[in-house]
């Protein structure tokens, strides 16, 4: 019986520290245009600041980077307030 007791206190502690799920979203405060670099920033971890340089580094190889910025602006949901 003690064993049980001790398992379920073990799940029920590890559930608890568990880190949320991240999840990508559009930034409500990280906003210049529509919230896409601030978004990734927060889900990569960097400043939303340091994921706009990213973003204009990579726009200027060539691809469809500003595209993927519109899909991204239409389909990623707003962090909820």
């Amino acid at each position: 019986m003690r064993e049980k007791e001790s398992s379920d206190m073990a799940s029920a502690r590890t559930a608890r520290d568990r880190p949320a799920k991240r999840r990508l979203v559009r930034s409500t405060n990280e906003r210049w245009i529509a919230g896409v670099c601030g978004g990734l920033g927060h889900y990569l971890g960097i400043s939303a600041g340091g994921a706009r340089v990213l973003w204009i580094v990579l726009s200027l190889f060539p691809g469809p980077m500003w595209l993927l910025y519109v899909a991204l602006w239409i389909f990623l949901p707003e962090e909820p307030t």
